[in-house]
């Protein structure tokens, strides 16, 4: 190492992993002593979402991706760090941040990063983030950065053209664009129960919401299939409703372990919530999200079945409309119970 090496010391926690967005996020809390793992701040920042289906019969296979991909970001805003977001900063621009003492989170495309073509192959996935916590250069004088991600327990190195690549990628699903989160100081506020309760009840809320929540994404996803079984048995438009239920499995096969390890994670993490604010009510209602993750599980099983276009359209339609409003009545006694024990915190503060 020389006069330009510079290092933040956080400390990777890959264990429980939800997925890389919440595990760099979760790695800032734990370096400031923040008491949360992956799975809380997941439940806490609202990541659960749900898959949308493309409209034209001739697309390709698409998906819009199940969860809100700034959640956690915006979970560093409620607690009032000094957080800056920007696009288009440039390697050099994170060596001067790591040297001002900055936590940095960027976004990046895996096909240009070595570790992940190694364990996954050479795959355009533009969504991956990453702590940047160090910098040095090599023995030839090139640069190199260091990197922790939920394939090691140590960081990881990148050459400097490799993470310009990765970070730069003009990639179909999400361009990184150079976006980077500048984070500097501590939490703002206190992270108490009620801080907790004002959290969930928020990201409860936005999921409940009538024009984006999860409620809207059930809607669009079952009217195109109901628009699509409106065509089976028509010769001319047959076509485009096998079409629909391909797109439709592809999606579901694509993205769990999304939809299922994703409410998965949404239980654990109410469930620890739960634990730490001793709210039986709230542990229960984890409990049923932990019976819909399994639902969703059993599904993707059955979603092979070789049957006729017309049974498969009506489980899916049948298994959507059930577990749309299984979801929604969990938000909603979700939200109930929240209010309750924050209306309670409240006036034993007082």
């Amino acid at each position: 190492m020389n006069n330009n090496y510079v290092m933040i010391n956080l400390e990777n926690h890959i264990i429980p992993l939800v997925d890389c967005r919440t595990l760099a996020v979760t790695n800032i809390l734990r370096y400031d002593d923040i008491d949360f793992d992956s799975e809380e701040l997941f439940a806490l920042s609202g990541g659960l979402d749900l898959w949308t289906l493309p409209t034209s019969p001739n697309s390709r296979i698409h998906y819009v991706f199940p969860r809100n991909m700034y959640a956690e970001i915006e979970f560093l805003q409620m607690l009032s760090y000094d957080l800056t977001i920007k696009n288009n900063v440039s390697n050099s621009d994170l060596i001067a941040h790591l040297h001002n003492g900055h936590k940095l989170i960027v976004d990046a495309d895996r096909f240009y990063l070595p570790c992940f073509v190694e364990a996954f192959g050479a795959q355009h996935f533009g969504y991956h983030c990453m702590n940047i916590i160090g910098h040095d250069t090599s023995v030839s004088g090139d640069s190199l950065f260091y990197a922790l991600e939920f394939l090691s327990k140590e960081h990881v190195h990148y050459a400097d053209d490799d993470l310009h690549n990765a970070r730069f990628a003009e990639c179909a699903m999400h361009s990184p664009q150079g976006r980077t989160y500048i984070i500097s100081g501590k939490p703002g506020i206190d992270v108490d129960n009620s801080f907790i309760y004002k959290c969930l009840l928020e990201t409860t809320t936005q999921k409940l919401d009538s024009e984006n929540g999860l409620l809207k994404n059930y809607q669009k996803v079952i009217s195109t299939l109901e628009k699509a079984e409106l065509c089976i048995g028509q010769t001319l438009l047959e076509k485009y409703a096998k079409n629909q239920l391909r797109l439709l499995e592809a999606a579901i096969k694509e993205t769990d372990p999304y939809c299922s390890a994703y409410r998965m994670a949404h239980a654990k993490g109410m469930k620890k919530i739960a634990e730490k604010c001793s709210n039986n009510n709230l542990w229960l209602c984890a409990d049923e999200w932990e019976q819909i993750a399994y639902r969703w599980q059993e599904s993707i099983a059955k979603k092979s079945l070789s049957v006729p276009l017309k049974d498969k359209y009506m489980f899916w339609k049948s298994f959507l409309l059930d577990v749309k409003d299984t979801e929604i009545g969990l938000l909603n006694k979700t939200s109930s119970i929240v209010r309750a024990a924050l209306s309670k915190t409240n006036c034993d503060a007082t």
